[in-house]
């Protein structure tokens, strides 16, 4: 069975490159009593996380204006702080390391493409990672990744997600 080397590796953002929960959920306090709704706990963040956009405006008891205002207030915050949000430890080194390899290096994410290019300039990783489809149009679909990398030069088929099975 014959297996191609992935010439591409694609990176999500938040979570992945940058440990930017606190900011989030700071940020999804510092709002919630405008909204009308007490500060959450951590537990009860982590518990959000996991959830829909719908169950996450159930839960919270949000209407769409209110739903729509708590986004745009994380989005602002997330800019405010991206060039003092940190990288997960090691990341910087497996980044670089991967550049040198050969491999091309991308990233999709639902993040502002704004976000991105400060967190990564603030690392020195802007001219590693091209900066995708963030915020007005980006994607965490895996599904999409092998046609993105098509655009970006390369085999739809060497594109590699965690999410895709082999």
């Amino acid at each position: 069975l014959f297996r191609s080397r992935a010439d591409m590796v694609v990176f999500d953002v938040d979570g992945t490159l940058c440990d930017s929960m606190q900011a989030i959920y700071a940020a999804v306090n510092e709002m919630g009593p405008r909204l009308g709704f007490a500060p959450i706990s951590e537990a009860r963040y982590r518990q959000l996380r996991g959830m829909s956009i719908r169950q996450i405006q159930q839960a919270l008891g949000l209407s769409t204006w209110k739903l729509l205002r708590l986004s745009r207030h994380v989005r602002s915050a997330l800019l405010r702080r991206a060039a003092a949000m940190q990288p997960f430890p090691g990341v910087l080194e497996q980044v670089r390391s991967l550049h040198q390899a050969g491999y091309r290096l991308a990233i999709v994410s639902s993040n502002q493409r704004a976000n991105i290019e400060l967190f990564l300039r603030a690392h020195g990783l802007d001219g590693f990672l091209r900066s995708g489809d963030g915020g007005e149009g980006g994607t965490r679909r895996p599904h999409d990744l092998p046609r993105r990398h098509r655009h970006a030069g390369g085999e739809p088929a060497a594109a590699r997600h965690p999410a895709l099975r082999p």
